[in-house]
């Protein structure tokens, strides 16, 4: 599953840094010494990205001034951010199939959304948890429960900075992948047509606010 989400990803972003693992590849890394790592800690964190954080009964200017004064010596060192790339628009559907020895088959279709600032992020949040997020979502009742075509199946979506990713993932008897990618394909289309129901919405504003007070009483236990 991870080797296929990074292979959506590399699909997604051709240009971007994004295509690449967090992790980096083995090669890279075997390059790396220590000169390398601390010549870039010494450029990218420097006094110039530290932050002080000051809760109490303070006085601000007079805290201003202390900080100030103590930090007078520290180097600044380079503020200028790495340039990235930006990815080009997508002019057409991108397809890579990889073979491996797995029992079943896996299958990944995704698109490129917009930044997390951006004002359609949270109606993108709502539509991954209506689409495939929990039982009783379009594809996993769908295609999982009633026709049977998929043995998991998934939607999720990540906003960056830069942009993000929403993707379908699901895994199936290799016999069933043509339908089941026909099957997705139908109902996310069926979704761009005539969007959803009130009773998508008003389920889905259900297992949100259900998630968010369990994540709050978690919150409070470990607290």
């Amino acid at each position: 599953e991870q080797v296929l989400i990074q292979n959506l990803w590399q699909q997604v972003f051709t240009v971007h840094p994004a295509r690449f693992p967090i992790v980096g590849f083995p090669d890279k890394i075997a390059d790396v010494s220590r000169t390398v790592m601390t010549d870039y800690y010494r450029k990218r964190y420097g006094g110039m990205r530290v932050h002080w954080l000051i809760a109490g009964a303070v006085d601000p200017d007079a805290a201003a001034t202390l900080l100030n004064e103590r930090l007078a010596s520290f180097s600044r060192g380079n503020l200028a951010e790495p340039v990235m790339m930006p990815e080009p628009e997508q002019q057409f559907e991108r397809v890579l199939r990889a073979e491996f020895a797995d029992p079943m088959a896996r299958i990944a279709l995704g698109v490129k959304t917009p930044p997390a600032a951006h004002r359609d992020i949270p109606a993108l949040d709502v539509l991954t948890g209506i689409i495939g997020q929990n039982s009783s979502s379009r594809l996993v009742r769908k295609l999982w429960q009633e026709e049977e075509l998929a043995i998991s199946m998934s939607a999720s979506g990540y906003a960056g900075a830069f942009a993000g990713v929403f993707g379908v993932n699901a895994s199936c008897e290799p016999a069933k992948l043509a339908a089941l990618e026909a099957g997705i394909r139908r109902i996310l289309e069926d979704v761009r047509q005539n969007g959803v129901t009130e009773a998508e919405l008003e389920r889905e504003k259900l297992q949100q606010r259900t998630h968010f007070y369990r994540t709050l009483e978690s919150s409070r236990e470990t607290i």
